[in-house]
């Protein structure tokens, strides 16, 4: 209005309403003709009333577009509309608009034929549009351009067609200066929100930054930063980022060494100021490492100085950039520092600029403290707080934790603020300012539903969700193509990323057969004596003797990420005959292939020998050839080298044929430093000084073996030792500081060892067998032959400190791994689609290895629920896998070391022996065995043999062993049997079992059986109980009536006696109640496997929808007199998978008083005491007692555990736990303490010098209620300084596993997604397991496609694709389970408290 009516007239009329309503009151009415009169006086005619009432009398402005190209191009079209962000939302009727959404709109203009930024030409769209004419436009070409609304006097945005726009664009790059400041930050500004609305283009909009490498003026670097603050905020979650940081840093990067840190706060030059502040924060928050840097200093500076409230050294002008990237770099100490200095500020400004300092910091603890000391007046004055949540929600880390706490502080902010006080309206706006997704949405909109009464915060949250839903569409358009535009123009700097496209990989990744490696000479120099691990090498050499199996010219081999001495290639031939030489060799790394072009050719039959060396990087990466560290009693750090080379990571160590069914002869040196010592595979033969500190170990040549069953060591530990019966050697070693706890291992590895000798009949072929515990190690552990390694936790067990759980555990996995000295390595898989031979039986022979040792452990009791039923839970889904599967590439091999492979296999072997006999089965295995000894071998070989000697003893088999055992092989998934009762007959019949029903099944694997299998099926009645030795009737892919089964009125009958059969069992209605009536009157007649399965079946039938829930809920009531682990064991699995999905219901408390009644009479019998002398079991059942009371919040239960833990906080040496209570009493003292608790564990955690009791101490420490300490935790475990590489994943599953902790754990994956899998890998990161472990609670829309959106973001999951598909599917199931039974069920435990 100002610039209209021109300065005097405006300052005239202004006078005059002001002293003519001096001390009185009036309206915008008084005001316009105040100034209408003035303007009359002037000698003008624009009627101010009528002009401005379109202006105040409705909302909004308009989008003035200027098209040379619907007239001739000497004239323009310009028209208004109303402009809105997102034009497809509803125009609200809550204001109408009187003048149709058109505005008398005062357009000036100018051209590059004639410029005039002064002009006071003014068109008048009267509420309409104009024509302007060719005297306007005289001598524009197509090239020449028009700018509207110069100076951006006008209340209007500016749009033109394209080929204006080209001309302006085209203006900026060769001189922006020409275009007015003022109209290069109103073209900047208009054109990315006409992108926003949809008018233009958005990368026409991108465009227009490009010239600001040249651009030195603030108001146009105004315009844009404040725009791509939004593209920021948009493209923060997507894969595109780094390219939008990369394009942001190449143009801020000239401006920044421009403007620099030199800041003369005496200059008046505000502007000078303005763009120097903006030039920094840019490229700081670009990734500008000298930015950063410079920024960091400068904060030191202050962090160091002597009175730092008095000698601030950063230039007042500097100061919101050097706190917000001096705390961002830093840790806590930087933090609390700037709130000290918050806190102690007399100036009011400088406190504002500490605000925004404090929220920049990377660690979500210290912004969850911040927010909760926004709600403490004490800390952060009221009038600060709303600013403060601003500033974190701001922060891409601190966003959600804003708008976590927002919503779960709502009542309170409300009642403590008042709707008048506390200025929602702001908050609103900024937590939900980069909501652009469907669940962001949904969860808003469900938060207004829930929170109705929004006071003066209504209209805010009207507006975030309008504007969510414009970004939802902005990201379905733009996403995309933007980035993709980012992409392009994103500078390389050297980065891979920048040249490299997506391309399928190749998946003819097998070695060519032309020839057979059968020997090899190979010396290893582990280097990790410099000071500094970060410049740990290797170097070795290797002479491989070949077998020339078909005439070829090439040497085809495996390397990955090693270097090789191009000079030290040198072939040999072994048997005469013309040598053709090496004319080059190339890599193809998508393949892990070496390939060596020769100038003839290597004949059929001959020998030749390939002599190199090579060298690589020693890291901790847990693959491959790496280093481990501790720290001895002399508190000094000390590193070992050490290998895990199964499945594909021989080839990372030494150039090989690296493939199971390419089986060699190696002779193997390593060379050392004293004090260290050597181990691999062989026992040494000599040593010989090398010079310069090296030692050369030489080994026996190994006997014929697969190179992932290597192993080489280079440490410093000492071992415990015995001979078997057959005096082979068996030495276990350890830390010196551990090797005390190595004797149980010793001792049971002995034992273990000679028993499997008996049992195969084949006596163990090596002279010694190693076992070593390794403090960084991927794997559980790892069978490599002679020497086998551990985590600490699988081998060392300490007495009166480690648990009878630790104790199974290190029997459990010596079992496993000596029974792979066997089976897997004196027979191995031809290829790794075999892989479950190898971990299927030693997954079965453990428990027979364990129960020939422990009998009291009851393992063959405990078969039932630790492998079989815990298995059903991933084989029931449909993105499961057949045991034989084809995997080629190292993810696809990787992937397939999961429970199918361990579990199912050890399953269907367990049911295999059952039908065979135990004597059958171990007569075939062994003549298998013996056959195939030092070679390689397929299932078919297996089936065969034990075929054969199935017909020798006469089993008499409906069809082959193979036929029967294809079906359940080859196929994914397992059957329920279901026996109805109610004819005269009963009649069993079969279906493919899936938990959900609904969710189609997977179309990679295919079924030849059409879901049918060949079922041993055994069965038992009431009349006669008989749980083993049960007769068999075979089910042929088809269904089968019982004719030899008679059941009168109160008979029952149960199938899959002793859970043999890898398959459930369902019943008719009546059957089911009879069994219920059996358990709550006598459970004991039914064997405590088959009252495990009753359970099982029961509630995953009933997940299914095969029986109603509460058919599954009437079986729990019996458990008040179950005194058994195992049943139990079933229980409270089941159950607590319906605690994970009640407990955000109203039904929740109801379910833990219904659990305590059935829980209470066990735990009253067991109690606290727990002492060695108990049955083995019952220390189980007492964990399994406490931890529910404890957990349903008996008072008793947690006084217990808190006052236990209390002493030993006072006595930190002594521990009064007892070693089977430790876990779940560190747990309830630490979830209902402070940070005192937690950091006593923490501190004890670093103490301890006992594997066992640290992973006791890893679960327990994410018991915690308080989000902060789950958080640090959460950071803590991808410190390898703070908490092992090996145990990350086990933090982040036990932190999801905690309800508080679930949201933050799941935020922290996908925060840092990228990092774990480049730090980790998917060799070594067991990223299954932390996908189902994260997301095993997830129940509902919204969870299920934050996961769906996670996975289109990161399409590259490596060995977790299937886990994440899976995961997708259980989420799908647990949805329908609570829409279908959440109301019956809590009804259910309400009626039956």
């Amino acid at each position: 209005m100002n610039y209209v009516l021109t300065e005097q007239v405006f300052t005239v009329g202004l006078t005059n309403y002001l002293r003519k309503y001096e001390y009185g009151n009036a309206n915008h009415t008084n005001l316009w003709e105040a100034l209408y009169d003035s303007e009359k006086q002037s000698g003008a005619s624009i009627n101010v009333p009528a002009v401005m009432d379109t202006w105040t009398l409705q909302m909004g402005f308009p989008v003035v577009t200027i098209d040379r190209t619907k007239h001739s191009k000497h004239e323009a079209e310009v028209t208004q509309k109303y402009f809105r962000i997102d034009p497809s939302q509803n125009i609200s009727t809550k204001y109408v608009s009187p003048f149709n959404y058109k505005w008398e709109v005062p357009l000036t203009f100018t051209t590059s034929k004639h410029l005039d930024w002064d002009t006071r030409d003014i068109r008048w769209m009267h509420q309409g549009d104009i024509i302007l004419q060719s005297s306007d436009l005289s001598g524009l070409s197509d090239s020449d351009w028009i700018i509207g609304n110069v100076k951006q006097y006008g209340y209007y945005r500016v749009n033109y067609d394209l080929n204006n726009w080209k001309n302006i664009l085209r203006q900026l790059k060769d001189n922006h200066k020409m275009i007015h400041l003022q109209n290069r930050a109103q073209i900047i500004d208009d054109a990315f929100n006409l992108a926003r609305a949809g008018e233009i283009d958005s990368t026409l909009a991108l465009e227009t930054t490009e010239y600001l490498t040249k651009e030195q003026d603030w108001l146009p670097w105004d315009a844009a930063i404040d725009n791509l603050n939004y593209i920021d905020a948009m493209l923060s979650k997507t894969q595109y980022y780094g390219y939008y940081q990369k394009y942001l840093l190449s143009q801020v990067t000239p401006l920044y060494k421009m403007v620099g840190w030199n800041d003369n706060a005496s200059n008046p030059d505000a502007f000078e100021h303005y763009i120097r502040t903006t030039g920094l924060a840019a490229a700081c928050s670009s990734g500008s490492k000298d930015c950063v840097s410079e920024a960091s200093k400068l904060f030191k500076s202050w962090l160091d100085s002597k009175d730092p409230d008095k000698n601030n050294p950063i230039n007042p002008n500097l100061r919101n950039v050097v706190y917000c990237n001096g705390i961002k770099e830093g840790s806590v100490t930087e933090w609390d520092f700037a709130f000290e200095r918050f806190k102690k500020s007399n100036i009011a400004v400088e406190q504002v600029k500490l605000l925004y300092g404090l929220s920049c910091t990377k660690e979500p603890w210290l912004l969850s403290r911040y927010l909760e000391k926004t709600l403490m007046p004490t800390e952060i004055r009221k009038q600060d707080a709303t600013t403060a949540i601003i500033y974190i929600s701001r922060n891409k880390i601190g966003r959600p934790m804003a708008w976590n706490f927002l919503r779960s502080k709502w009542s309170f902010l409300k009642n403590e603020y008042g709707a008048g006080f506390f200025s929602f309206t702001r908050l609103i706006d900024a937590i939900s300012y980069g909501f652009n997704t469907q669940f962001d949405l949904d969860e808003l909109e469900s938060f207004l539903a829930k929170n109705p009464n929004q006071g003066t915060a209504t209209r805010a949250f009207q507006q975030a969700v309008e504007k969510t839903k414009a970004n939802i569409r902005w990201m379905a358009t733009n996403e995309e193509k933007i980035g993709q535009w980012f992409k392009a123009k994103a500078p390389c700097n050297g980065s891979a990323s920048c040249t490299t496209t997506t391309t399928k990989l190749p998946t003819d990744v097998r070695l060519p057969s032309a020839l057979d490696p059968v020997y090899y000479k190979l010396e290893l120099r582990p280097d990790i004596y410099k000071p500094d691990p970060k410049n740990f090498t290797f170097d070795g050499k290797v002479d491989i003797t070949l077998h020339v199996r078909n005439t070829t010219d090439n040497i085809t081999m495996h390397i990955n990420k090693l270097n090789l001495d191009t000079n030290s290639f040198v072939l040999m031939s072994n048997t005469g005959g013309d040598l053709p030489k090496i004319t080059g060799h190339k890599l193809d790394s998508s393949r892990h292939f070496l390939i060596f072009d020769l100038d003839g050719q290597l004949q059929a039959g001959h020998n030749y020998t390939l002599s190199m060396n090579f060298s690589g990087n020693l890291t901790d990466g847990l693959t491959g050839l790496y280093y481990s560290k501790y720290t001895n009693s002399k508190n000094k750090t000390v590193y070992i080298a050490t290998t895990q080379l199964e499945p594909t990571d021989a080839r990372k160590t030494f150039p090989c044929f690296d493939e199971p069914g390419f089986k060699s002869v190696f002779e193997v040196t390593l060379l050392r430093k004293k004090p260290m010592v050597s181990l691999s595979n062989m026992p040494q033969v000599n040593s010989v000084n090398k010079g310069d500190g090296w030692i050369a170990d030489t080994y026996q040549p190994t006997v014929k073996m697969s190179t992932y069953l290597l192993a080489f060591i280079v440490c410093d530990f000492t071992y415990t030792e015995r001979n078997t019966s057959r005096n082979t050697i068996v030495r276990v070693w350890a830390r010196p500081e551990a090797i005390n706890q190595t004797q149980y291992a010793l001792n049971a590895g002995v034992s273990i060892n000679e028993h499997y000798e008996q049992y195969f009949g084949i006596d163990y072929p090596l002279p010694k067998q190693d076992m070593i515990a390794i403090p960084d190690f991927g794997a559980g552990a790892m069978e490599n032959w002679g020497l086998i390694t551990y985590r600490e936790t699988a081998l060392l067990y300490a007495p009166g400190v480690s648990s009878a759980g630790n104790k199974q555990r290190v029997a459990v996995v010596v079992a496993h791994e000596l029974a792979h000295q066997w089976f897997g390595n004196l027979v191995s898989p031809a290829w790794w689609d075999d892989l479950w031979l190898n971990e299927g039986f030693a997954s079965y022979v453990e428990y027979l290895g364990v129960d020939h040792i422990e009998k009291g452990m009851m393992m063959l009791d405990q078969f039932v629920e630790e492998d079989l039923e815990y298995t059903f839970k991933f084989d029931q889904l449909t993105n499961s896998h057949p045991l034989f599967v084809p995997a080629n590439r190292p993810e696809e091999i990787n992937e397939i070391f999961d429970r199918i492979s361990y579990g199912k296999g050890a399953s269907i072997i367990r049911m295999m022996n059952n039908f065979l006999t135990e004597e059958t089965f171990k007569l075939g295995l062994k003549e298998y065995l013996t056959k195939l000894s030092y070679d390689v071998a397929t299932h078919n070989d297996l089936w065969n043999h034990l075929n054969a000697r199935a017909v020798k003893d006469s089993i008499v088999l409906p069809v082959p062993v193979k036929v029967i055992m294809d079906s359940w092989t080859l196929q994914m998934g397992f059957p329920v049997v279901t026996i109805d009762t109610t004819g005269s007959t009963p009649m069993a019949t079969q279906k493919y079992f899936r938990i959900n029903p609904d969710e189609p099944i997977s179309t990679r694997f295919k079924s030849t059986y059409n879901y049918k299998w060949y079922i041993p099926l055994t069965y038992t009645t009431s009349k006669n109980p008989k749980f083993n030795g049960s007769e068999i009737m075979w089910m042929q892919l088809n269904d089968t009536k019982l004719s030899s089964v008679s059941l009168d009125a109160d008979t029952w009958i149960i199938g899959n006696t002793g859970q043999y059969g890898y398959y459930r069992m369902n019943y008719d209605d009546n059957n089911w109640n009879k069994l219920s009536r059996q358990l709550q009157t006598d459970h004991t007649v039914i064997d405590v496997r088959n009252r495990a399965q009753l359970l099982d079946d029961l509630f995953n039938l009933a997940r299914s929808g095969d029986i109603d829930i509460t058919k599954a809920l009437e079986f729990t009531k019996y458990l008040i007199n179950e005194t058994e682990y195992v049943p139990w064991s079933a229980a409270t699995s089941n159950l607590g998978y319906v605690s994970s999905l009640l407990y955000r219901t109203e039904y929740y408390g109801d379910y833990e008083k219904y659990m305590l009644t059935r829980i209470e009479p066990l735990y009253l019998k067991l109690g606290f005491n727990d002492t060695e002398s108990d049955p083995f079991l019952d220390h189980y059942k007492r964990v399994t007692t406490i931890s529910m009371m404890c957990g349903f919040g008996d008072e008793g239960c947690l006084k217990n555990a808190s006052d236990f833990y209390a002493n030993w906080m006072k006595m930190p040496d002594i521990n009064p736990i007892s070693p089977n209570l430790k876990t779940i009493i560190y747990c309830n003292a630490i979830k209902n303490g402070g940070i005192e608790e937690w950091n006593f564990a923490f501190e004890q955690y670093k103490k301890s010098n006992v594997a066992t009791e640290k992973a006791k101490l890893l679960y327990a420490m994410a018991c915690s209620k308080e989000p902060w300490i789950l958080n640090r935790y959460l950071e803590l475990s991808i410190k390898p300084e703070e908490v092992r590489s090996q145990d990350a994943v086990t933090v982040m599953v036990r932190v999801a596993s905690n309800r508080i902790g679930k949201p933050l754990a799941w935020d922290f994956v996908r925060d840092n997604w990228q990092y774990m899998r480049t730090k980790f890998g998917t060799g070594s990161f067991s990223f299954s397991n932390l996908v189902s472990g994260i997301t095993s609670s997830f129940a509902t829309e919204f969870e299920l496609k934050q996961l769906q959106s996670f996975m289109s973001a990161n399409p590259n999951q490596g060995s977790a694709k299937r886990a994440f598909q899976q995961a997708v599917e259980k989420i799908k199931t647990n949805i329908k389970w609570l829409k279908e039974n959440g109301d019956k069920v809590g009804k259910w435990f309400r009626e039956n408290i």
